[in-house]
């Protein structure tokens, strides 16, 4: 049985998609990532490191009020 690499497969997609409005860029340098949540944001922060494995520490992680 095949294993698909979702996120590699997502990626691809959304370059093609990019490339096709002439929306992509050449840019090599990093983005910013910026988590905008709305519980608090150090509690997120807590779980999502949990979650995820590794600390959050570093991001612009910002409370929403919808």
């Amino acid at each position: 049985m095949p294993v698909i690499d979702r996120a590699a497969a997502t990626a691809a997609e959304l370059a093609e998609l990019l490339a096709a409005r002439a929306q992509a860029t050449s840019r090599s340098a990093p983005g910013q990532l910026t988590l905008l949540v709305t519980d608090m944001p150090k509690r997120f922060s807590e779980v999502a490191a949990r979650f995820l494995g590794r600390s959050l520490e570093g991001l612009d992680v910002r409370a929403v009020d919808l």
